[in-house]
């Protein structure tokens, strides 16, 4: 049989023998009163504090908008988990089309954080959520960037014209021609994959660059085709976070060449780390 439990513990004896042998003549009464009235008090306020808490986390709203073309769905995959130490909260981090919604082709991993109890809050992302993130930018055709010679910084001698570029790789051909503008468009034709290590982000980019003469009928000059992999080590003192990036390798090679007297060789780039700090 198990022992009924109460809200409240036993009252403390008195030290005096006749103040205990008088306060113990009415114990039985005192106590049951007094933990009778707490409980017919305090539980129906517990109870319907906790019905109310059901209300508003069945109208929680557990999606955001990122932008026009995303959303982020942070809804809870499994029921919260409560210990004597610690609440595990474990939410989905998905984005999704906000316009079509696609499954996307990954499986979320499963996270395990290491216990502790040093920070009062721990907050853990997977891959998963950066991985969604690219997949419905990359399925809505949102990842590319155009550049043109009005953003490259004026004291830079390698302007985006066709005398600026041509001098590099034919510079007899360079000095016959007009510099026509060049817009290059820097765009991704695969989606992007993200590798989460521990201390360490390794970042896959797959795209190409296109250059254009805009406002004129020569059309393309020339793709590039791109493939490149990023690694960023990260590290947080305070309230500042530092970080390293180093480019492990850079492929680039001709995916259309529109200027037939182009014949360049594929070749592999590689880039000393960089520092970072915000």
């Amino acid at each position: 049989k198990k022992k009924k439990k109460h809200l409240c513990p036993p009252l403390t004896y008195f030290e005096c023998s006749f103040c205990s042998w008088l306060y113990n003549l009415f114990t039985g009464y005192i106590n049951s009163n007094i933990q009778s009235n707490l409980q017919r008090q305090i539980c129906p306020d517990v109870t319907r504090s906790i019905y109310n808490l059901n209300s508003i986390l069945r109208t929680l709203n557990t999606k955001a908008n990122a932008d026009k073309y995303a959303g982020i769905d942070y809804s809870m995959v499994m029921n919260p988990r409560a210990t004597s130490n610690y609440i595990d909260l474990n939410l989905n981090g998905q984005f999704y089309n906000n316009r079509k919604y696609q499954e996307p082709p990954l499986s979320p991993p499963y996270v395990y954080i290491p216990y502790s109890s040093s920070s009062m809050l721990y907050i853990t992302m997977s891959e998963y959520t950066a991985n969604t993130a690219g997949f419905v930018y990359f399925s809505t055709g949102q990842l590319y960037v155009d550049i043109t010679d009005y953003m490259i910084p004026r004291s830079s001698l390698l302007r985006l014209n066709t005398k600026s570029i041509l001098q590099l790789i034919m510079p007899e051909i360079a000095d016959q021609l007009p510099a026509y503008p060049i817009k290059l468009q820097i765009k991704a034709n695969r989606q992007p994959s993200v590798t989460f290590q521990p201390n360490n982000i390794t970042l896959q980019v797959f795209g190409s660059i296109t250059a254009a003469l805009p406002g004129t009928t020569l059309g393309n000059l020339f793709i590039l085709n791109v493939t490149a992999s990023v690694d960023v080590k990260i590290q947080i003192s305070a309230i500042k976070l530092f970080g390293r990036t180093s480019l492990n390798r850079m492929r680039l090679s001709f995916g259309s060449d529109y200027i037939e007297l182009l014949k360049v060789r594929p070749c592999t780039i590689h880039s000393p780390p960089q520092l970072f700090q915000t």
